[in-house]
């Protein structure tokens, strides 16, 4: 066999195949393509492995500046990750995951007076803090109407098998919390989660 540096130089398309050991199936040799190489190396890969399903109800806090975990909907399963109903995700593959939290906070009844309030929301993993805190705090006017606002909350998650995830939120008034809101375009949900492994 001549040596490889003798050998023509082209450009590779996406389709050609390079050599390589399987270090998942005993060191085998075997060929790969040019696009599975660049899918592992590229950071902007996302695979969707979990979306919550829809859900129609409000989540009012248990208590005043106490933890309340976050519902996402019933129970379902994705790609290497579960979701039960009482919104804890158990991650069965180990890896990189994109996490994007969707809420739907703020007022869910009448206010009274004349206010800011705010709502609160961290990530837990394995029951331990995961990240930061954010707040969300609304100016409330005397006597309107409930008034929510979207938010988006982004995690990378470097995940063990068995690791536990969930969102909690706590509030400085029991007025606030995660509201459902329909509309003739589109509903937006109290809750919602989008998983995907990088």
């Amino acid at each position: 066999m001549p040596k490889i540096s003798s050998y023509t130089t082209t450009a590779p398309s996406l389709t050609d195949k390079l050599i390589g050991t399987d270090t998942t199936d005993n060191s085998a040799t075997k060929n790969f393509t040019v696009s599975s190489v660049l899918e592992l190396s590229n950071p902007n890969s996302f695979n969707l492995a979990l979306e919550s399903d829809t859900g129609n109800d409000s989540q009012l806090a248990s208590a005043i500046n106490t933890a309340t975990t976050i519902l996402l909907g019933g129970a379902k399963s994705g790609t290497g990750i579960a979701l039960d109903s009482a919104g804890n995700i158990t991650f069965s593959t180990e890896g990189k995951y994109y996490v994007q939290l969707l809420v739907n906070s703020g007022s869910i009844n009448n206010n009274q007076s004349f206010d800011v309030k705010s709502i609160y929301f961290n990530s837990y993993k394995n029951n331990i803090e995961y990240g930061i805190a954010i707040q969300d705090s609304l100016a409330l006017v005397t006597g309107q109407v409930p008034t929510t606002e979207g938010l988006s909350i982004n995690i990378i998650l470097n995940a063990a098998i068995n690791d536990v995830l969930n969102f909690k939120f706590s509030v400085d008034d029991l007025i606030m919390g995660l509201r459902y809101q329909a509309s003739t375009v589109g509903s937006a949900r109290a809750a919602a989660i989008k998983i995907y492994k990088i």
